[in-house]
C-alpha cells in the first residue's frame, strides 16, 4: 500500500486499485488543493501498475464520500484574476476527468454526502454504486454560495439526467437522495448497506460493460432543438446571479462536445467567483460556522441542565410557533393559556398528545417541567406578574423564560427571589427564521445562559447569547428600519415605493408589509417600551397610532398599510390609506435629511434605511451587547431576513 495524507491507493487480490479517501483528523473529506495533488500523484501510481483490470474509488468515513470544496481556500482566492480561476477549474476538471479514461472500468463507491465537487470527482469515474442509506446524498449546492461547478458538474449532470431535470437540480443547488438519484440516472446501482459496497463495485467492474468508456454518456451532447432548450431554460427560475449565469452557460453549451462545453463552463465560473454575491453567501456560510463554535456570551464548557419537558405560557401565534419548534427538537411540551380553548386548539392543532403536547388548565400543571417559557402580551406589568406566579409553584431548578422582543431581562426578573434562572429566549420567528436569541439579564447564572443556549441548538435553531437591553438585537436594528421608513413616509415617500426599493435591495418583504405582518397595534407597543428606553422607534410618529386607532392593525385585520382578501393573502394597495393619513404626510423634508447615504447597492430611498439600522448596528456593538460583530451580522440575515446575498449588514457595509 503507499500511503498520502489523504489519499490511499492499495491494490487487490483480484487486481482491481482501491483508491480510498481519508482526510486525517477530520469527520469529513474536503477537496483542498492538497488533496487535489495527493489525487493527481494516486493516478500517476495507478498508470504505473500492470495488469489492472478496474479501480474503485471510495470512502473511509462513516458518513461522508466528499463533502465538497475547502471553502476557506475559495473565501482566500476571491480575488484571483479570471486566468488563474479558469486554470483552477481546467486543473480540477482534468484530474477528475482522468478516472474515467483508463483502458479499465472505474467505480465511484459512495456512502454518505457526496456533493459539489466530491459529486464532480464521482462524475468522473464511469460508474457509481452508492449505498441506499438515508445519509447518502448526491448534489451540486455550489449556487447557495454564489458559485457554480467548476469540475465539469454543469456539463456532465444535464448529459445523465436531461436539460430539464439538469437545470433544475444546479440552479436549484438540490441534494437528492440517492434512491432518487438512482432514478434519475446519477447513480448506476445502489447498495443497502456500506459493507456492500465494495463488493458491488468490484462485481461491476468484472460484469460485461461498454467497451468504449471515453464516451461514456455524461460525455455526449444532449439532444435538444435551440427552440426547446429556450423553453425548459425559461420554465427555471434563476433568481441569483450565480444560478443566471449557470442557466445561460447551460443551456447554450448543453449541445456542444464535451472539451467545449468544459471551456464554456470555466469561463462561466470565472464570472461568478469572486462576484459580490459569492462573497456575501460565503461570509453568510462562516457566519453559521462561527455560530456553531461560538455562539455568543456564554461559556460553553460548563455541563447544561438536560431540558426535556417544555411548558409554555401563551398559545397564541408566537406561543403556537415555539411549541412547533420543541415538538420537532423531541421536547415533551405543555402549554397554557387564559382562554383554555385556545390552548386545547393549539394543542390539537400539532397533534395533542401523541404528538408530545398537552393543554393544561392552571399553573400548578407546569411545575414538573424543566424549562417555562412565557409568550404572552408584550406588557411588563402582564410578564411579572406570570412570572412571578410560575416562580410560585416550581422548583428552584426549573429555568424561566421570557420571548419577549422588548422588554429587558433585568426588569423581568426584579422581583423573582431567584432571578439567576431566568433569562430570554426571543424566537424571532419561530417558523422562518432560525436565530434565536439568549438574553443574560444581571442576575442570569452562568449556567443558565449555557442551558438555554444547548436547548436553543437541541432545536436546530442558531442560539446567539447577548447581553440585556431593550429590544435586543433583532429588534432594535429593525425599529431602526422602521423609525426611518415611517419618516420617509411622513416627507412624502409612497409606501409602495419605500417597500419596493428595500425589496429591490433583496429584502423579501418592504418595512410597511413587515409592519402588517407583525401587526401594527404590536409595533406600537414595542415601539413605546423600546422609546422610554431611549431607543427611537415607530411610537414617535402619529401615522402609526393613527392606524391602530382606526382598527387598521394589518393582515389579521384584513387592513393595514395594505388590505387583503385573506390574513395569508397578497398585498393590495388601498386608496383608503391616503384619505386616512392626509395631513399626516408630505411634510417637509428637513435639511440634514440631504444626506443620503449612498451605500453600495442602495439608493436614495433605501439608502438612508438601511445607514439608519447600521448606526443602530454599531451602537449595539459599541455597547458591548454582543460578543462579536458577526453575532449582528447572523441576527441580521437569520432573524431580519435581511438579505444572505449581502453577507450581513455590518458585512455589507465595509464592501
Amino acid at each position: 500500500m503507499t500511503a498520502t495524507t489523504s489519499v490511499q491507493l492499495s491494490r487487490l487480490e483480484n487486481d482491481i486499485a482501491c483508491v480510498t479517501l481519508d482526510m486525517p483528523g477530520s469527520s469529513a473529506n474536503i477537496l483542498s488543493d492538497g488533496m487535489l495533488a495527493e489525487l493527481q500523484n494516486c493516478l500517476d501510481e495507478v498508470h504505473e501498475m500492470k495488469g489492472l483490470k478496474g479501480l474503485v474509488l471510495i470512502s473511509a468515513k462513516p458518513k461522508i464520500f466528499v463533502a465538497g470544496a475547502n471553502l476557506n481556500e475559495i473565501n482566500a482566492a476571491l480575488d484571483w484574476p479570471d486566468e488563474k480561476i479558469i486554470a483552477f477549474a481546467n486543473r480540477g476538471r482534468k484530474i477528475y476527468q482522468a478516472f474515467g479514461e483508463f483502458e479499465f472500468p472505474s467505480v465511484a463507491a459512495i456512502h454518505g454526502a457526496c456533493v459539489g465537487g466530491g459529486l464532480e470527482l464521482a462524475l468522473g469515474c464511469n460508474f457509481r454504486v452508492a449505498t441506499s442509506d438515508r445519509r447518502s446524498i448526491v448534489g451540486l449546492p455550489e449556487t447557495n454560495l454564489g458559485l457554480i461547478p467548476g469540475w465539469a458538474g454543469t456539463v456532465r449532470i444535464p448529459r445523465l439526467v436531461g436539460l430539464q431535470k439538469g437545470l433544475e437540480l444546479i440552479i436549484g443547488g438540490k441534494n437528492l437522495p440517492a434512491d432518487q438519484a438512482f432514478e434519475w440516472g446519477i447513480v448506476d446501482q445502489l447498495v443497502e448497506s456500506q459493507s456492500e459496497l465494495m463488493p458491488a463495485a468490484i462485481a461491476l467492474i468484472q460484469s460485461p460493460v461498454n467497451e468504449d468508456l471515453k464516451n461514456h454518456k455524461s460525455c455526449k451532447p444532449v439532444t435538444v432543438a435551440p427552440a426547446e432548450a429556450e423553453k425548459i431554460a425559461d420554465s427555471v427560475s434563476a433568481p441569483g446571479f450565480a444560478q443566471q449565469v449557470v442557466k445561460r452557460h447551460i443551456v447554450s453549451s448543453c449541445t456542444l462536445d464535451f472539451e467545449a462545453a468544459c471551456d464554456s463552463e470555466a469561463l462561466a465560473f470565472a464570472e461568478t467567483w469572486g462576484s459580490d454575491e459569492s462573497r456575501g453567501l460565503l461570509n453568510n456560510f462562516f457566519l453559521g460556522e462561527h455560530n456553531r463554535k461560538s455562539p455568543g456570551f456564554v461559556d460553553t464548557t460548563l455541563e447544561s441542565k438536560t431540558i426535556e419537558r417544555v411548558g409554555i405560557v401563551g398559545a397564541g401565534l408566537m406561543g403556537s410557533g415555539i411549541a412547533e419548534s420543541c415538538l420537532k427538537g423531541k421536547k415533551q411540551v405543555k402549554i397554557f393559556d387564559v382562554d383554555a380553548s385556545v390552548a386545547a386548539s393549539t394543542s390539537e392543532k400539532l397533534g395533542g398528545e401523541s404528538a408530545g403536547i398537552t393543554a393544561v388548565g392552571d399553573f400548578q400543571e407546569l411545575a414538573d417541567c424543566d424549562l417555562i417559557i412565557e409568550s404572552v402580551v408584550e406588557d411588563l406589568a402582564v410578564k411579572c406578574e406570570v412570572l412571578k406566579k410560575l416562580e410560585a409553584v416550581c422548583s428552584p431548578e426549573t429555568m424561566l423564560a421570557s420571548n419577549t422582543s422588548s422588554i429587558p431581562i433585568t426588569e423581568l426578573a426584579s422581583g423573582l427571589e431567584h432571578s439567576h434562572r431566568v433569562c430570554g429566549i426571543h424566537f424571532c420567528h419561530p417558523g422562518l427564521m432560525k436565530v434565536v436569541e439568549v438574553i443574560r439579564g444581571e442576575s442570569t447564572s452562568e449556567e443558565t445562559i449555557s442551558s438555554a443556549v444547548a436547548f436553543v441548538k437541541g432545536l436546530r435553531k442558531m442560539p446567539i447569547a447577548i447581553q440585556d437591553g431593550p429590544g435586543f438585537v433583532v429588534n432594535r436594528v429593525l425599529s431602526a428600519m422602521l423609525e426611518e421608513s415611517v419618516k420617509q413616509l411622513s416627507f412624502g415617500t409612497p409606501h409602495t415605493e419605500i417597500d419596493r426599493a428595500m425589496k429591490d435591495f433583496g429584502f423579501a418583504a418592504g418595512p410597511f408589509e413587515m409592519m402588517d405582518i407583525i401587526g401594527l397595534a404590536t409595533c406600537l407597543k414595542a415601539g413605546q417600551i423600546m422609546g422610554r428606553r431611549g431607543v427611537d422607534c415607530v411610537s414617535d410618529s402619529p401615522i402609526v397610532p393613527r392606524m391602530v386607532k382606526r382598527k387598521r392593525l394589518g393582515r389579521k385585520s384584513l387592513a393595514g398599510f395594505y388590505r387583503y382578501e385573506t390574513t395569508d393573502g397578497s398585498a393590495i394597495k388601498d386608496p383608503e390609506l391616503d384619505q386616512i393619513l392626509d395631513g399626516y404626510v408630505d411634510l417637509p423634508t428637513p435639511e440634514d435629511r440631504s444626506e443620503t447615504k449612498m451605500l453600495k447597492g442602495a439608493c436614495s430611498i433605501s439608502g438612508p434605511i438601511l445607514a439608519s439600522m447600521l448606526r443602530s448596528a454599531n451602537e449595539i456593538l459599541d455597547a458591548g451587547l454582543v460578543a462579536d460583530e458577526r453575532d449582528i451580522d447572523l441576527c441580521m440575515i437569520h432573524g431580519l431576513a435581511f438579505p444572505a446575498s449581502k453577507g450581513g449588514l455590518l458585512f455589507w457595509s465595509k464592501r
